[in-house]
């Protein structure tokens, strides 16, 4: 998915633990393919670290918040 909206460099050291697709897609309860489509659609902000995709739990829990998934 090369048109991905997502940040290349790694996002400022807050003390914060970045989580994988796969870890995103379990919270959410939805497949990985969704969480891809959730960065894809700027629902979610993450960035690529290497070759891995590490997910913003702040932008993670605000979507969740935001109850749109229901």
């Amino acid at each position: 998915m090369s048109s991905m909206t997502m940040n290349s460099e790694e996002p400022d050291d807050d003390g914060l633990a970045y989580i994988t697709v796969g870890e995103a897609a379990r919270y959410l309860g939805v497949g990985r393919r969704i969480v891809y489509q959730l960065i894809d659609f700027g629902r979610i902000r993450a960035y690529r670290r290497r070759k891995m995709i590490m997910v913003d739990p702040r932008s993670l829990e605000e979507f969740r918040r935001s109850g749109r998934m229901t």
